[in-house]
């Protein structure tokens, strides 16, 4: 009876262990994961700044071209080319500052970012873990599985 209890109570010690040792690796990985995630978006922020200087070089010239246009147009050139020309000019600079404000807001806060990215693992870790729970194949799958190939 004593001998069946120590080796019960050895069996639980290693049962424990074994438990412990899968946890650890799984929260190294984890770890490991979230760094290589903070690691590409610090590589993206610091790819992004330069876009940024690119984009408000590309408003300027935007607004230079439609400066030119404005006085083209005052000074009595084909206005309706002019004008459809002034319309597409300033549709593009609208456009060209609603990206230069995103690249800001980007920049200037990546937490926003970050934190889109560890939701969304965090689901899909989630997810992962419910299928794994389940243990269940979907139908379309398993059919493909089972069925020979065809042809």
């Amino acid at each position: 009876m004593g001998k069946a209890l120590w080796n019960l109570l050895v069996a639980l010690i290693n049962a424990t262990l074994i438990l412990l040792a899968l946890c650890l690796f799984l929260g190294w990985k984890v770890v490991s994961t979230v760094d290589d995630l903070r690691a590409g978006f610090a590589q993206s922020i610091a790819e992004a700044v330069p876009v940024t200087g690119q984009l408000q070089d590309l408003r300027s010239d935007i607004a230079g071209i439609r400066s030119d246009l404005q006085s083209a147009i005052a000074a009595g050139g084909d206005t309706t080319a002019m004008d459809s020309a002034l319309s597409r000019v300033i549709a593009l600079e609208t456009r060209a500052n609603a990206a230069i404000t995103r690249a800001e807001e980007i920049t200037d806060d990546p937490s926003a970012l970050v934190d889109q990215a560890i939701t969304s693992t965090a689901a899909a870790l989630t997810q992962s873990a419910n299928d794994l729970r389940g243990c269940t194949v979907t139908e379309p799958l398993a059919a493909r599985r089972l069925l020979p190939a065809q042809g």
